[in-house]
């Protein structure tokens, strides 16, 4: 009797109970009662009521479970795993519903976690750098993540927008190569400034519909990069061929002056090998401008205090500061980016603009600094300011084109980006954008 269940146990009770009054009622009545065809009939009477309270009870017991798991079904269907049935004392029953309870945890349990691998895969995506765009057979955005609201709108919701009109608004270059079936690299103007990017478009089926998705990688750094790395070798393949050829020609020089003194009339060719000599120093010392534009090393980023920076640019150069100094420090090589102003402070002043009128300003908020040089010159064409952090590429007569490549060359290593712009009065201004955060 201890495996037998509750409901049961309850039964037989009630049948026993059942039996007992039947045989009671039928006592009575064949004893006071002489018609037997009577009592037959009502001991059968009593008998059907008796099986249907029995029949009754126990249906009723059976349909409750029976609907708390259908409920629970209906809760599953639905999504939702917060119902867990309580068990009845009825074992088979019970075992039913502890197999419910075990799958409905486990489908709860696997929400969760699909809940959070689709949340750490959403954070993912919205923090890329690559534009992912989502479009459904029509062409309509039906999803997108930051990087790509911030090119076609600034920002701004795109989410059910015609991918097609969204391009055309920004560009018609950018419109041109969606719509074409090809993945390729194209220029695309932001802020001004000609960015290089790629496509990759995809096609696939999800539910039985098709779905387009877009790519908009940006490789400007990566082919400036590209770029710098080759003029390095070509900076290196030379330095070293030179220097090897150089070497001995400023010794055979200096032999050769020896000799001549020890000559009568000579002092003409004492003369020719002096020049001789001095032009292979100078040779050998422009060579080494470039060998050490190839040679820079990585930055030795860390905390540094504005008002002492400038302080210290204050006893090299002649600018006038604007604005107030950030009172927050910023973190990158102090000896690098001196550097890059002194050389961009120079520029100014060789641009024909007043020493007066060539500043520095510094703006900083929580993630980013900016540091702007401007002069009142007569500013550069279109063509030199694409041009102007090329290497080897020099408005001045004698310039090397290695200035402002080497300045590109260390706000690059810091992470940061630097632009050269005309202004609209006149004149040129270099803006600076440094991370404060960055670790190298």
């Amino acid at each position: 009797m201890n495996s037998t269940s509750l409901s049961y146990k309850v039964l037989l009770l009630t049948l026993l109970a059942g039996f007992l009054f039947c045989s009671l009622a039928a006592y009575l009545m064949f004893k006071y009662s002489q018609n037997t065809l009577l009592n037959s009939g009502l001991l059968a009477v009593l008998g059907f009521l008796v099986f249907f309270l029995v029949l009754t009870r126990f249906n009723a017991h059976y349909q409750e479970r029976l609907r708390s798991i259908h409920d629970g079904m209906l809760s599953l269907l639905d999504r939702d795993y917060s119902l867990n049935l309580a068990r009845t004392g009825d074992h088979y029953f019970d075992e039913l519903l502890t197999t419910y309870n075990k799958l409905n945890l486990q489908l709860r349990d696997d929400r969760q976690e699909l809940m959070q691998r689709e949340l750490m895969l959403h954070s993912v995506i919205q923090s890329a750098a690559v534009a992912m765009i989502l479009t459904n057979a029509k062409g309509v955005i039906t999803y997108s993540n930051m990087a790509a609201r911030k090119l076609l709108a600034d920002g701004d919701k795109i989410d059910g927008r015609d991918l097609i009109q969204a391009c055309g608004e920004v560009s018609d270059t950018l419109k041109t190569v969606t719509l074409n079936n090809k993945d390729g690299v194209f220029d695309l103007a932001i802020n001004g400034e000609k960015e290089i990017f790629y496509l990759n478009k995809h096609k696939f089926v999800l539910n039985n519909q098709i779905n387009y998705l877009y790519l908009y990688k940006q490789f400007t750094k990566e082919f400036n990069r590209q770029e710098v790395d080759t003029w390095k070798k070509v900076i290196r393949v030379i330095s070293h061929e030179l220097n090897n050829s150089l070497a001995p020609i400023k010794s055979l020089c200096h032999s050769g002056q020896v000799l001549a003194k020890k000559l009568d009339n000579s002092e003409k060719l004492e003369e020719i090998l002096g020049v001789v000599s001095n032009r292979a120093e100078h040779l050998h010392q422009f060579i080494d401008q470039y060998a050490d534009f190839a040679r820079i090393p990585k930055p030795n980023i860390e905390p540094t205090k504005w008002h002492g920076f400038i302080e210290s640019l204050n006893a090299m150069s002649e600018f006038k500061l604007l604005g107030s100094l950030p009172d927050q420090d910023a973190n990158f090589d102090p000896i690098q980016i001196e550097q890059v102003i002194i050389n961009l402070i120079k520029n100014a002043h060789e641009s024909g603009s007043p020493p007066e009128l060539v500043t520095l300003e510094i703006k900083q908020d929580q993630e980013h600094c900016w540091i702007r040089i401007e002069d009142a010159g007569s500013g550069l064409k279109d063509e030199q300011i694409e041009k102007a952090l090329l290497p080897f590429y020099s408005t001045k007569r004698y310039g090397t084109g290695l200035g402002l490549p080497l300045c590109r060359e260390i706000v690059e290593g810091h992470g940061g980006q630097i632009r050269i712009l005309n202004k609209e009065e006149g004149g040129v201004a270099a803006v600076i954008k440094l991370p404060l955060l960055q670790v190298v």
